[in-house]
């Protein structure tokens, strides 16, 4: 394995499982979407100032339509995200996106390639269910339910825009579909944090974490991770790459312990548990529940 995919893997790992305690520190000084707007617009922008310096094609009417589509989708599942970070712990959070691989699944069979889950994608989509049900239950700070049902449609706008992408049979270059996927969808969701009415950001006396929080969503949490994981699918198993869905919540739970004094209580464990364990049915469920070789019979 070369120092690229290594340094890749570290970036996808590290930065994404840290993104969570970002939105935190930014939601101090900025309301939901409009600091999910600002993330992907700035990112957009530097995108764009790529492709240009690279002098990459322009891109045909119905391809920008179709990005336009995916950054709709893919920006309004992380916007809902910093929305329920309101209300639940950064850990909390990640563990419920964690469960996308799971969702992927579901989604894929009913609405793109229409192709049926095996038995071990089932068994992890109940098992995962189970471990959002726990979350969602009790008297806890975890389990205001209406945050958790609108963080699990966050998640299906992610995964709607991911299919929409994967499915897509452009031929453009990464960089300029990244900057219309991100500038359209950052420049959206802005929009749609003026139509909600969002609380008036007081921009004279910003503290700096909201200001640094912004920067690395943009620079470290979209650009440079996000490049890093289109670098990883190309050149690395799918099921490896994957793998980040296991460690972004592990590190985000670990972050927010340790940055945002967020308490670790027993029923997470065992929700976080439960939901891990659906993900890695979902990445290796071929391997635990192989199919039976056919026999040839003998005429």
């Amino acid at each position: 394995m070369n120092i690229r995919i290594i340094l890749s893997f570290a970036v996808i790992y590290i930065i994404w499982g840290s993104t969570f305690t970002a939105i935190k520190w930014g939601l101090d000084a900025f309301p939901p979407f409009l600091l999910s707007g600002m993330r992907f617009s700035l990112a957009g922008m530097v995108f764009f100032l790529i492709a240009k310096g690279r002098g990459i094609r322009e891109m045909t009417g119905k391809e920008i339509r179709r990005e336009m589509l995916v950054g709709f989708f893919l920006t309004l599942g992380n916007a809902g995200v910093c929305w329920a970070e309101q209300y639940i712990s950064s850990g909390i959070a990640a563990l419920i996106v964690g469960a996308i691989p799971v969702m992927f699944i579901l989604f894929n069979w009913l609405g793109f390639e229409k192709k049926a889950p095996t038995i071990s994608a089932l068994i992890a989509f109940a098992i995962g269910l189970t471990g959002i049900t726990l979350i969602s239950l009790g008297d806890a700070e975890a389990s205001n339910w209406k945050v958790i049902v609108a963080l699990m449609l966050a998640n299906c706008s992610w995964v709607t825009g991911s299919l929409i992408f994967r499915t897509s049979t452009s031929k453009a270059p990464y960089f300029p579909r990244a900057s219309i996927q991100t500038l359209s969808g950052g420049m959206f969701i802005i929009f749609l944090s003026n139509v909600v009415g969002e609380r008036s950001v007081n921009w004279g006396s910003l503290p700096i974490s909201g200001i640094l929080s912004v920067a690395y969503l943009a620079l470290a949490g979209t650009i440079l991770a996000y490049t890093c994981y289109s670098y990883l699918l190309r050149n690395v198993r799918t099921e490896l790459t994957s793998t980040y869905a296991l460690v972004n919540p592990m590190l985000a739970i670990l972050f927010g312990v340790v940055w945002l004094k967020e308490p670790f209580t027993l029923k997470v464990a065992i929700a976080g548990g439960l939901i891990l364990m659906s993900v890695v049915m979902v990445i290796y469920g071929d391997k635990l529940f192989p199919k039976p070789v056919p026999v040839n019979k003998k005429q």
